[in-house]
């Protein structure tokens, strides 16, 4: 499963059990791919929000590399009272567990 299938996925499974979320799209450019943005680079890609649970997150594919700045961020957000991951697509099992509510599955 590419990248961007999994992207699929795991946004398929936020829509369906009811979360409110964001995802920062890279964007092609002649200079190669940019995401414009303020400040730091490397914050995780998606936002996700539902009953008082906030989750920061980026999925990569199985052999995808978190660049440095990523590597920063990740570090700094998981001292936050936030649910912050790095998802491949052979975490599914967790991340079925933090997305569905307890009740469903």
């Amino acid at each position: 499963m590419n990248e961007a299938e999994f992207a699929t996925a795991v946004e398929d499974a936020l829509e369906r059990f009811g979360w409110q979320w964001c995802h920062y799209r890279a964007a092609r450019t002649v200079a190669g791919w940019r995401t414009p943005l303020s400040g730091h680079k490397g914050l995780h890609d998606y936002i996700a929000t539902r009953g008082g649970r906030l989750l920061i997150f980026e999925l990569k594919s199985a052999d995808g590399r978190i660049s440095p700045e990523q590597a920063t961020w990740h570090r700094r957000l998981k001292l936050t009272e936030a649910e912050v991951h790095i998802w491949r697509p052979a975490d599914w099992p967790e991340i079925e567990k933090a997305l569905i509510p307890e009740a469903l599955r």
